[in-house]
């Protein structure tokens, strides 16, 4: 099944309280912790309460780079300390993936990476 995935890189650590207030008023619950346990950091998922049709999962720290799966941060020069990837599978959710997207990406300074131009961009640059 095809899915519509958005990554966004932090260059600081954002305080997870503030995270799950803001996702909280933005109408998404959180659904597990630890969703990678292989991973070596604190990994969480959140579903939009609109039928789950949006999910965003929490890296708190970069997710290996594994080939045309994942940003490749580093190779891009930043310093990137946590990632967010917003996802979602229903082509009638695209512009609700889109719009967390950006006000992600706004609200705590985030690079969004375009899968499609492999660039990074931002907040400024969009």
């Amino acid at each position: 099944m095809v899915s519509w995935d958005y990554f966004v890189g932090f260059e600081r650590e954002i305080p997870r309280k503030d995270l799950e207030a803001f996702l909280d008023r933005e109408r998404y619950d959180l659904i597990e912790d630890d969703i990678c346990p292989d991973n070596d950091s604190e990994d969480i998922n959140y579903e939009s309460r609109e039928g789950g049709l949006v999910e965003i999962y929490v890296f708190t720290k970069p997710l290996k780079v594994k080939e045309g799966e994942v940003p490749d941060w580093k190779k891009s020069g930043l310093e990137i300390k946590s990632d967010i990837m917003v996802s979602t599978k229903d082509v009638s959710a695209i512009d609700e993936a889109e719009r967390i997207t950006k006000e992600l990406i706004k609200r705590y300074d985030g690079v969004f990476y375009d899968t499609n131009m492999d660039e990074f961009f931002r907040k400024d640059e969009l």
